[in-house]
């Protein structure tokens, strides 16, 4: 079974029915996984930008729009029963880019498989804002006997 990663920082709130401008990286990433959590395509949407590249589970989506009306909808339905953890993000950000790396372990509800996340998140600075040009996602089921790794209820933030 696919398992895609998605995180909910319960402590950010971003209105539901518009466009939220990204002040910096870290907020952009995680305004974009609230959204999915909400199931809010116009927010989340709104923070990539249009010519974004997503790769998942060998897939690729070349825009924001294909990604739109492709598999945000599954994501984003995913993303509202899956119970992430944190384990470490780093961050590497310059004036015009940015690289947001994330690592996760997560459970969806109804699956008692333990998966560990990975994500990097490049993202380019716009003049204004912050807007996601390229999303990796990838994830692994925790293996029988293994410890999960040490993990958080809140993303860690980047140094700024």
């Amino acid at each position: 079974m696919t398992f895609r990663i998605f995180v909910a920082l319960a402590a950010l709130d971003f209105s539901a029915s518009s466009a939220w401008a990204a002040p910096d990286p870290v907020s952009a990433v995680d305004g974009f996984h609230q959204a999915l959590v909400r199931n809010d395509a116009a927010a989340a949407t709104s923070l990539l930008a249009a010519d974004a590249l997503i790769f998942e589970v060998g897939h690729v989506e070349r825009s924001a729009h294909e990604y739109a009306s492709g598999h945000l909808a599954g994501d984003a339905a995913l993303a509202a029963k899956t119970s992430t953890r944190y384990i470490g993000r780093r961050c590497l950000i310059s004036a015009e880019m940015a690289l947001v790396a994330t690592e996760t372990l997560s459970t969806a509800t109804g699956d008692g498989d333990v998966r560990i996340g990975t994500e990097s998140m490049v993202l380019r600075w716009t003049g204004a804002d912050w807007h996601i040009a390229h999303i990796h996602w990838s994830s692994r089921k925790l293996a029988a006997g293994k410890a999960a790794p040490a993990s958080q209820n809140v993303p860690p933030r980047c140094p700024a």
